[in-house]
């Protein structure tokens, strides 16, 4: 068990990114999941992005908008979007306030 006021969080001032972890004592990787709080104007930056494994992405409040190679893709509350993380992709806060999203991400998996 771990309380929501003995989360860790770690910052992302540059990206306008705050995230709650989840993942307890868990081994990093095979299953992370984490709160997303994403400041107005947040993104993940200006190039897309790539990794290993996949990730979903759950809008609790706000908006997002994901491109995800091509496509691109809005999510409002209660939305949610999951992909092979390999795939080029980005992100962005697509709502005047505060966005925020609980991530899971998964790359101890191969397939």
């Amino acid at each position: 068990i771990v309380r929501a006021d003995k989360r860790n969080i770690l910052d992302y001032p540059e990206m306008g990114l705050s995230l709650q972890d989840l993942n307890g004592r868990f081994v990093p990787g095979l299953l992370e999941a984490r709160i997303g709080v994403l400041a107005p104007g947040a993104h993940s930056g200006l190039d897309p992005m790539t990794h290993q494994g996949e990730e979903l992405c759950y809008v609790l409040e706000g908006a997002m908008r994901y491109r995800i190679d091509h496509q691109t893709i809005d999510l409002l509350p209660r939305d949610h979007l999951q992909f092979h993380s390999n795939v080029p992709h980005s992100w962005e806060n697509a709502h005047l306030g505060e966005t925020r999203v609980l991530w899971v991400f998964s790359d101890g998996l191969s397939f």
